[in-house]
């Protein structure tokens, strides 16, 4: 038995009704598009707040401590940055001996010495601490250089005040979870 070929019924469509659906489409996009466009317009106060959003490139030049780190901009200049909602213990200085758990909260930080990190503002804290160091949370290869500190046990999760930050629960979780499994200074100190 030989079988017939199946026919293949063709649809066509006007051209008119693709036109509209096809036209339909851009007037869509473009309602949606111009004003993204419009709220993402470059001026001054909107870059100042994307940036501090969004944080910017720096090199570390120094780690002070395990929760102070000198950067360098890439306009050259160098300023101290304060880790954002952590306190490492202090090492040693004017006389008085660095306090249990201070050398290895520094030492997490060293490999960051000549690396590019991200620096970016909370905007519940305050531009600057008393010791005009900038407060800001630091990123390196998509790890929060804080959380990370906390984690390891090496700094404890810090609140100045009741300014409480953005990324607060997730250091207290962090702390918890490093003082009951002993590490770093919840384990030595």
């Amino acid at each position: 038995m030989v079988r017939q070929p199946t026919r293949v019924r063709v649809i066509r469509r006007s051209s008119t009704t693709f036109g509209s659906v096809l036209g339909g489409l851009l007037l869509l996009t473009g309602a949606i598009l111009i004003p993204i466009s419009m709220a993402n317009d470059p001026t001054p106060e909107k870059q100042d707040a994307a940036e501090a959003a969004v944080g910017i490139e720096v090199t570390v030049t120094r780690v002070i401590d395990g929760d102070t780190i000198e950067v360098r901009r890439d306009d050259g200049v160098i300023g101290r940055v304060r880790l954002i909602g952590i306190n490492s213990p202090e090492l040693a200085h004017d006389g008085k001996p660095a306090q249990c758990g201070a050398e290895m909260a520094r030492d997490l930080l060293r490999p960051l010495n000549g690396q590019t990190i991200r620096i970016a503002h909370d905007a519940s804290q305050a531009d600057t601490d008393k010791y005009d160091r900038t407060l800001a949370y630091a990123r390196h290869g998509g790890l929060d250089v804080g959380a990370e500190q906390i984690g390891a046990g090496a700094a404890r999760e810090y609140t100045y005040g009741a300014s409480f930050y953005e990324q607060r629960s997730e250091y207290v979780r962090l702390q918890n979870y490093a003082r009951h499994q002993n590490l770093g200074l919840w384990g030595e100190c």
